[in-house]
């Protein structure tokens, strides 16, 4: 009898493999996914407490300033370089749609709407 030269695969072995690897991924790529997305929307409402702290600080020098403002009059007034939000949730919005309204320091509210739809930033909503 010959001995057989058993090196290497089958065909079997190898189908296997790749399914299991199918499934490792096919449960890893969503939740991978899902953990980005929460990044972004966390990364957002950090957007959201600092332009409640520019707020703070914008209201706190300019003597003539009135609540509410718009986060692009921090801006422009270079109290913040600018907004660019990431999540789905806030991605739309602009810096002229953010509007921050100040009732003293520690009572700020930052809030993000296009006439339809609106959206708390800072202080977060409890939905959230």
């Amino acid at each position: 009898m010959k001995k057989r030269n058993e090196k290497g695969f089958t065909l079997v072995e190898l189908i296997v493999v790749m399914a299991v690897l199918a499934i490792i991924s096919a449960i890893a790529v969503p939740r991978f996914i899902g953990v980005q997305d929460k990044a972004k929307e966390d990364a957002d409402y950090a957007t959201g407490a600092m332009i409640a702290k520019a707020a703070e600080l914008y209201f706190a020098k300019e003597e003539d300033a009135v609540s509410p403002v718009l986060a692009s009059e921090l801006v422009t007034a270079n109290y913040i370089n600018g907004i660019e939000f990431k999540s789905e949730t806030f991605k739309d919005y602009t810096a002229d749609q953010v509007q921050v309204t100040f009732e003293g320091t520690g009572n700020v509210t930052v809030v993000a709407s296009d006439g339809t739809d609106t959206d708390y930033l800072y202080p977060r909503s409890s939905g959230s």
